[in-house]
């Protein structure tokens, strides 16, 4: 019994965490849009885009749908790459598999997000179920494999935070006038640990609210 509420915890947190970058594939499309209409309304000349209704729907559609295709042909082309390099007798064609993994990463994100003006996230997203769903059998050493790709996760978002910390340092701090000409008060910390409490509030209700289906789960995949 308390192996199953450690599995089902941890199962639940897992599922909010995705669920909090799910909201943030949405939320990065909506923020682009958003942000060229509230720039537009400055009245600055050469910054933002006025965007209608319908201008503004065929947006959403162009930057997340496109970005599924992009994803989607980036995939294909790992797909075939990874198909050619099966041969499990020679491991150095293993460490080209990783390689050419992480290559595709980048290069769809790179050609939706700054070639097509589409949603890179996305993009990688797609590229990256689509391969997974694929290419399971493909791959010559699929433990490497998980194991760097676990690796750089934890790498990259230790980097992540460390820089995001040191911007906020210099921001509480007043460290960088130049570019922060404001003061952070006593107001703003309380502020801060206002927005602390209501993120843990919301996502308890997101950890337990999803924990029968959780729970449900784990039972059948031990079934």
């Amino acid at each position: 019994m308390l192996l199953h509420s450690i599995t089902v915890a941890f199962l639940c947190l897992e599922s909010s965490t995705d669920i909090n970058r799910c909201s943030i594939f949405l939320f990065a499309v909506f923020f682009t849009i958003f942000s060229q209409i509230f720039l537009s309304e400055l009245g600055i000349p050469g910054v933002g885009t006025a965007i209608t209704a319908s201008s503004g729907f065929g947006l959403f559609f162009r930057m997340s749908l496109g970005a599924v295709a992009v994803g989607a042909a980036f995939s294909l082309g790992l797909l075939t790459m990874v198909y050619f390099l099966n041969r499990r007798f020679n491991a150095e064609e293993g460490i080209v598999q990783v390689t050419a993994t992480i290559t595709c990463a980048y290069l769809s994100y790179y050609v939706a997000e700054a070639v097509c003006g589409m949603s890179g996230v996305i993009s990688v997203v797609t590229c990256g179920v689509m391969t997974k769903f694929c290419a399971s059998s493909l791959f010559n050493d699929p433990d490497m494999m998980e194991k760097f790709w676990i690796m750089v996760e934890h790498i990259l978002n230790s980097l992540l935070f460390v820089l995001g910390g040191v911007v906020w340092g210099t921001v509480i701090s007043n460290q960088d006038p130049e570019r922060y000409d404001y003061s952070f008060t006593g107001e703003d910390w309380g502020y801060l640990v206002i927005v602390y409490i209501l993120v843990m509030a919301i996502r308890a209700v997101l950890i337990f609210g999803f924990y029968p289906c959780c729970s449900y789960l784990w039972f059948l995949s031990i079934v």
